[in-house]
């Protein structure tokens, strides 16, 4: 009778090469699977384009998301965009650093400089609308972070100290601002309007009136965001966009019907005329446009 003890069998390697990574959920995953749940219709597809991230990664990027106040889910978006495609990984970084920059902002201070924020992540995002992350639909994303925007402003406009404070910003650069609020009153197509509309509607003469009286040589937004356009995306890929995915996100520079200053107003407005007095105010010709995220 041998006295050695018996020989283990070897696991086969191949087949354990081959087999298939599986998703093991655990705590961090579940929040992260609990949020796409709330902003996707295919979790799954999810859950399988961010396999790969660590526990860690998924955490820092809710986190840095809701350091923002506004623009989430965008923020998840450009996040999850350049983790999961290798030669983009040393911008997370950039990402990093241009979070911290808004992480002491209050919600006021958030929404006056929104187009900031939007503007800088689409750096991050060069193709919008086209699907980066399997499963995950953009458009769909900037829908609901444009209501949680309107649901954030209305509370601002319900407190009157918070209100003042909202102006006293915004006056600094109140195009942006005042095409915000216009943006947010026409997503809202209740019928009859619900009192957000009242309040939405009284923002947009309140703080047009002010800026109207109010003197500013501020540097112009887009001026310090180089190879940014006015719709929000970079300038060198519009053209591209719209040749190679049939997509023609080139909205036209100016208004189609009348601008802000001139319809409260009520005074005949000529629109994409840089002659008009009531627009030129405002350091930009009639430069409302009715897409949330072309502002």
């Amino acid at each position: 009778m041998s006295t050695f003890p018996p020989r283990r069998r070897r696991p086969n390697m191949t087949l354990h090469l081959l087999e298939p990574l599986r998703y093991v959920p655990h705590t961090s995953d579940a929040e992260w699977e609990s949020w796409w749940q709330s902003n996707t219709q295919d979790v799954s597809a999810i859950m399988e384009s961010t396999r790969l991230l660590g526990a860690n990664s998924k955490s820092e990027c809710l986190a840095m998301a809701r350091s923002t106040k506004i623009y989430e889910r965008l923020v998840v978006y450009a996040y999850v965009h350049l983790s999961i495609n290798e030669p983009l990984i040393p911008f997370l970084d950039q990402l990093r650093e241009a979070l911290k920059l808004w992480e002491s902002w209050d919600e006021c201070h958030a929404l006056s400089k929104h187009h900031i924020i939007r503007k800088t992540i689409w750096r991050f995002c060069p193709v919008p609308f086209v699907q980066h992350i399997r499963g995950c639909d953009l458009k769909l994303l900037l829908d609901r972070d444009v209501r949680e925007m309107r649901v954030k402003l209305l509370e601002i406009l319900s407190d009157a100290q918070r209100e003042k404070r909202f102006f006293e910003i915004c006056l600094d650069d109140p195009v942006p601002a005042l095409n915000l609020l216009q943006v947010l009153l026409d997503c809202n197509t209740a019928s009859p309007p619900d009192s957000g509309q009242l309040m939405l509607s009284q923002a947009i003469t309140g703080l047009s009136k002010s800026s109207a009286t109010a003197t500013t040589n501020n540097e112009s937004p887009n001026d310090s965001l180089g190879g940014i356009s006015q719709y929000g995306f970079p300038e060198d890929y519009v053209a591209h966009i719209s040749e190679t995915v049939h997509l023609d996100i080139r909205v036209e520079p100016y208004a189609s019907s009348s601008c802000n200053p001139c319809r409260l107003a009520s005074v005949p407005c000529n629109p994409g005329n840089p002659s008009c007095d009531r627009c030129m105010r405002f350091g930009t010709p009639c430069t409302y446009l009715p897409h949330g995220w072309y502002m």
